[in-house]
């Protein structure tokens, strides 16, 4: 059988929730990399989704400075095609159509396999770090209302309450990742690739015409990402009503005491 990736790694989670820090930092194990940014649960026919344009190509060995080319399609000369799912609710589902498109560049490239290695990586974010950062990006509208009922979707699927996500699918704290490079070493032996750190410390460029970065600090800290105070966000709206009052939603708390450790509100 002839496959072609070796690793296929899925990046997934509610918007702010750090996943592009995590695709930064898996891009930094690789040579050569095919990217796909912003896929959605529920695209239909007009959405881009695997089989189209927007790929990025990133050949972090030519490019150190992890910057990307934009391509209409894979090829295949990479080590590793990268997918990121966005939720932007509460459905935790993949895209229908990733199966069937991923057939189609099989055909087009004459594969048998897609890839040899498939993993899932879920990424799960503290509540009062990530609603400070859809604060600081959107404003008190939209998402940042509905924010307790998708962060407890999310922290239900971490926790094995529920169980929607495909496997093999690894649960990542971000908080944890930021700070401990034992953990990160943990994550890296999970996915079965030779730890690195090399790419921890690049904030993406996400968008089309735009450079989006951190909602905090843009692209300010581009090299050096660890200099971000990622950890402690919550702190610039510890005061404000509408922040307090969507982190008091008693299930939230509690599942986030579970996995974060006690509040700091």
């Amino acid at each position: 059988m002839r496959y072609l990736t070796e690793h296929e790694i899925h990046v997934m989670g509610f918007q702010r929730s750090g996943q592009h820090g995590i695709i930064s930092w898996i891009l930094g194990h690789f040579n050569k990399v095919f990217f796909k940014n912003g896929i959605t649960p529920k695209m239909d026919k007009v959405d881009r989704c695997l089989n189209d344009s927007g790929w990025w190509y990133f050949d972090t060995k030519l490019r150190p400075d992890f910057s990307w080319e934009e391509r209409n399609s894979i090829d295949k000369e990479q080590e590793a095609i990268l997918i990121g799912t966005e939720y932007l609710w509460f459905d935790l589902e993949m895209n229908p159509r990733i199966e069937e498109e991923k057939r189609k560049i099989l055909n087009a490239l004459n594969y048998d396999l897609f890839s040899k290695k498939q993993h899932y990586i879920f990424v799960l974010r503290s509540p009062y770090n990530q609603l400070a950062s859809w604060i600081k990006w959107k404003g008190k509208l939209r998402m940042a209302k509905r924010f307790a009922k998708c962060w407890n979707v999310a922290a239900e699927e971490f926790l094995g309450i529920t169980d929607v996500i495909p496997h093999p699918k690894i649960f990542l704290n971000y908080d944890k990742w930021f700070v401990d490079e034992n953990y990160r070493r943990q994550i890296s032996q999970e996915l079965g690739i030779l730890f690195s750190d090399r790419g921890l410390n690049t904030v993406m460029k996400v968008g089309r015409g735009k450079v989006y970065g951190s909602s905090f600090d843009k692209m300010e800290h581009k090299n050096e990402a660890q200099n971000m105070n990622v950890t402690e966000r919550w702190k610039d709206y510890q005061n404000d009503d509408f922040f307090k009052r969507v982190l008091s939603n008693d299930k939230l708390r509690k599942l986030s005491e579970q996995i974060f450790g006690e509040f700091p509100l």
